[in-house]
C-alpha cells in the first residue's frame, strides 16, 4: 500500500494512477462516511457523486494537503462529511422529499430550531477535528467504537491489538477529548443537547 505522500505524488504526476490508488486506499472510507451518516437523506446516486466529488476535490487541493498537519485520510473524512451536508441541504432547497425512517425531513420551523441544528454541527466538527488531532491509532478505535459502533474485539482484530488495549486508549482519547479547552467552550458555550 502507498503512502499519503506517494498517492499525493501520484496525484500530480500520473493523475489517472494516482486517483485509482487514492479510491483503492480510500474510496470505502469516504462512501462509509457518505451512507453511513447521511443514509436516509441522499439517494445511492447522490451518495456516489459525493464519493466522487470528495476524491476529485483531493486531486484539485494536492498541492495544498500539508501532511505535517494531519493526514490524507482525516483530509477525506472531513471533506466527505462536508460535501454530505452540502448535498443534503441542496436536496432540500430543492424541495426533494426525503424519508429518515418513514419521517419527512424537513427545514428547521423555526429560528431556534436553525440556531440549534448550526450549534451541533459546530459541535460536530470541532469533535471530528479533535478526534483527528488524536492520531493514529487512538483517533481510529474512536470512530471504529462510537462511529461505527464496532466493539472492542472487532477492533482490536482490525487493528492488530489486544481488546484491553483497545479499551484503554480508547478511554484514555475520550480524557483527552474532555480537557480540549476549544471543545469544553462549545460544549458550555450555549450547546445543550
Amino acid at each position: 500500500m502507498l503512502s499519503d505522500q506517494e498517492i499525493l505524488a501520484l496525484l500530480d504526476t500520473k493523475p489517472e494512477k494516482g486517483i485509482k490508488k487514492l479510491t483503492q486506499a480510500y474510496g470505502g472510507l469516504v462512501y462509509a462516511i457518505v451512507r453511513g451518516r447521511f443514509s436516509g437523506l441522499l439517494s445511492e446516486q447522490d451518495a456516489e457523486e459525493c464519493v466522487c466529488d470528495v476524491l476529485y476535490e483531493a486531486y484539485e487541493k494536492r498541492e495544498r494537503i500539508d501532511l505535517r498537519d494531519g493526514t490524507l485520510k482525516g483530509f477525506l473524512a472531513l471533506t466527505a462529511k462536508r460535501r454530505a451536508i452540502d448535498r443534503c441541504r441542496q436536496a432540500m432547497r430543492r424541495g426533494n422529499v426525503l424519508s429518515l425512517d418513514d419521517e419527512t425531513v424537513k427545514e428547521p420551523d423555526s429560528g431556534e430550531d436553525l440556531q440549534h441544528s448550526l450549534e451541533l454541527e459546530a459541535l460536530r466538527t470541532v469533535l471530528a477535528e479533535e478526534i483527528n488531532a488524536l492520531g493514529s491509532p487512538d483517533s481510529d478505535i474512536l470512530i471504529r467504537k462510537y462511529y461505527y459502533g464496532q466493539r472492542s474485539r472487532e477492533i482490536a482484530k482490525a487493528l492488530g491489538m489486544k481488546e484491553n488495549t483497545v479499551d484503554q486508549r480508547a478511554r484514555r482519547s475520550l480524557e483527552k477529548l474532555r480537557k480540549q479547552e476549544n471543545l469544553m467552550q462549545l460544549l458550555g458555550g450555549g450547546y445543550h443537547g
